[in-house]
């Protein structure tokens, strides 16, 4: 913006912040067998520093995720939802991990993610997308 004028402009920004959610998956895996916490730590590096390549760079660790039980992982996978988001889809890489979880067994996934939209523990938006494409029609 260029002001031809003498005089002088106030410009004011209206800008809401949307609150994000501090990622802390350490309350939901100390109850795991030390493997199991071991592989949700490794996904979470991994998911930081590849994003949704690591669906590409590490299908073994995929398969190890995917090897865990749906009440295992999933509460793990909302609560990475909360991951800061750096241009390689963070959360959507955990997204699509729940997605996965959610298409063998979708009753424990809906049970799963409509208590996390009520207790606020990951973005609504991501929750009720994933509730909708987990409703069995």
């Amino acid at each position: 913006m260029i002001n031809l004028s003498n005089e002088w402009v106030l410009l004011t920004l209206e800008k809401e912040l949307k609150l994000q959610k501090e990622m802390n998956v350490n309350p939901l895996i100390n109850k795991l067998e030390k493997n199991k916490q071991e592989i949700i730590l490794k996904l979470i590096e991994k998911i930081k520093q590849n994003g949704d390549k690591i669906f590409e760079t590490d299908k073994s660790l995929i398969q190890d995720v995917l090897n865990l039980s749906t009440e295992e992982a999933i509460p793990a996978l909302i609560e990475i939802l909360n991951i800061n988001e750096t241009g390689k889809h963070e959360p959507c890489t955990a997204f699509a991990m729940i997605l996965k979880f959610a298409k063998k067994e979708p009753q424990i996934a809906l049970k799963l993610l409509n208590e996390a939209l009520i207790k606020k523990q990951a973005p609504q938006y991501y929750l009720n997308e994933l509730i909708e494409k987990t409703k069995v029609k």
